[in-house]
């Protein structure tokens, strides 16, 4: 990787972090509103915060040995500043009282489903084991929050 696509890279996961962050942030409020989750939702904004210090662990490697990487897949930070403002609105949502749980719950599926979530492990091509390792953890976690968010919509769209 050259310094010109270090420099954008580095950017994408500076991006990718604050995205994780502000999930976590929207889980949290998430956590404090709906008591009767609020375990559930404060555990998952705990990974989603685990999620972005994975990925500045990951700018750190990128940082260091940036001949281990080649950029796979390109990325577009714009995408990535409409998704954290989305979640920004939806915090505000979530805060104002302006959402049913069945939707709240619906969100978070979509959040995890989105693209932003799935893409880690297609951003760049590397052998280095411990960010592979953190690219792997981070989508697995994903998808067992895609799986809990989709286990209590179908509980509440039964009642």
């Amino acid at each position: 990787m050259n310094e010109q696509e270090k420099t954008k890279f580095l950017d994408l996961l500076t991006f990718l972090a604050t995205a994780e962050t502000k999930v976590g942030e929207l889980y949290e409020s998430c956590s404090h509103i709906w008591k009767i989750d609020a375990q559930l939702w404060s555990e998952i904004a705990r990974e989603e915060r685990n999620h972005a210090a994975a990925i500045e662990k990951m700018q750190q490697m990128v940082s260091t040995s940036p001949e281990q990487f080649t950029l796979a897949e390109p990325f577009t930070p714009i995408a990535l500043q409409t998704f954290i403002h989305m979640v920004n609105e939806i915090i505000k949502k979530v805060n104002a009282g302006q959402l049913t749980r069945e939707k709240i719950f619906a969100i978070a599926l979509d959040i995890e489903k989105s693209v932003i979530e799935t893409k880690y492990n297609r951003l760049v091509k590397t052998d280095h084991a411990e960010y592979t390792q953190l690219v792997e953890q981070i989508v697995a976690e994903t998808l067992i929050h895609k799986e809990l968010f989709s286990q209590k919509l179908d509980e509440l769209k039964k009642k």
